[in-house]
């Protein structure tokens, strides 16, 4: 009967989780539509066709892509970085890569195809490619729209 609880009890946790995490996954592509809308020259012209997750990177993910272009031998050569400056983003990463508890999701990656009307009235399709990043960014803003093509698909 004990292990029985505990089994339920351990299920119970690992729904909730899902739950929680589903509800995360909304509210990113909530408020990504949203800001895509804000962006737009006719705003109450938008029809969704799809919104798709396309990546989830991790801190240490984002730190790692960056490295490689901040910190290669010709940016310390030309003194855009220097060794200490790479020693230290080098244990940062490392640190996120041994500590996986530490390393949280920086952003998440979406594709949002839509239609909605040109700066001519004309209804015309897009899609837009959007980073929604965790903690709010300049001026409480969550997203960065990344390319924008409204070209007919």
């Amino acid at each position: 009967m004990k292990k029985l609880l505990q089994i339920s009890f351990v299920l119970l946790v690992l729904s909730c989780g899902k739950t929680s995490e589903k509800n995360v996954l909304e509210d990113v592509k909530a408020s990504s539509e949203a800001y895509l809308k804000k962006q737009l020259k006719d705003p109450s012209s938008y029809q969704n066709i799809s919104i798709d997750i396309i990546d989830s990177v991790k801190k240490s993910e984002s730190l790692t892509e960056n490295f490689d272009l901040l910190f290669d031998d010709t940016m310390i050569e030309i003194g855009g970085a220097t060794k200490a400056q790479r020693d230290s983003a080098l244990a940062v990463i490392n640190n996120l890569k041994s500590n996986p508890q530490l390393d949280s999701l920086a952003y998440i990656s979406l594709s949002i195809k839509y239609r909605a009307k040109n700066s001519f009235g004309a209804l015309d399709k897009g899609e837009s490619v959007i980073y929604y990043f965790i903690k709010p960014q300049r001026d409480g803003e969550c997203c960065m729209i990344f390319s924008n093509d409204n070209k007919n698909q």
